[in-house]
């Protein structure tokens, strides 16, 4: 009786450890998979931010000024591609 309550105790703790064990790796998946998250959040906010820049910095570009005549537009920087 002793040798069957040692053993069922034994193999009670084993499974109690194995999955302690999976719930510290399923939570270290899912901090690994946060950061990830954030990390791709913070890459897209970045680049979007220097689409947004770009885009008004372009569309300044088009709008006519004051004080010149006909509507000039701005000259062109070195960035600026000229298409046909």
């Amino acid at each position: 009786m002793k040798t069957m309550l040692a053993l069922v105790l034994s193999l009670s703790a084993a499974g109690v450890a194995a999955a302690q064990d999976d719930r510290g790796r399923e939570n270290d998946l899912r901090r690994e998979h946060e950061k990830q998250m954030q990390d791709l959040d913070r890459r897209f906010r970045e680049e979007r931010e220097k689409v947004e820049q770009e885009f008004r910095r372009r569309v300044e570009e088009l709008r006519p000024r004051e004080g010149r005549p006909d509507g000039e537009r701005r000259p062109e920087g070195p960035r600026a591609e000229r298409r046909p």
